[in-house]
């Protein structure tokens, strides 16, 4: 998923990324309807964005792990710019 637009882009529906999103202009508000999905396939990322370009808004990133591979993992919460 590619965002081209100058101003900002509000997402009104769910939208699920399973490789990778990226913002080369304008701004992208996603509003509690953005999912990063992770699966045993892979997991989808968010590319280096411009620095006059922002993600605002509540996204839901999910985790896969594998089964047999659940002991002693930390995930940590909170992402930064």
């Amino acid at each position: 998923m590619t965002v081209n637009h100058n101003g900002t882009s509000l997402l009104n529906n769910r939208i699920s990324v399973t490789r990778s999103l990226s913002d080369s202009t304008g701004n992208l508000n996603a509003n509690n309807n953005l999912i990063l999905v992770s699966n045993a396939a892979g997991s989808s990322v968010i590319a280096p964005i411009a620095k006059s370009s922002n993600i605002t808004g509540k996204v839901t990133v999910q985790r896969y792990i594998p089964l047999g591979k659940r002991n002693h993992l930390f995930l940590l919460q909170g992402l930064t710019r």
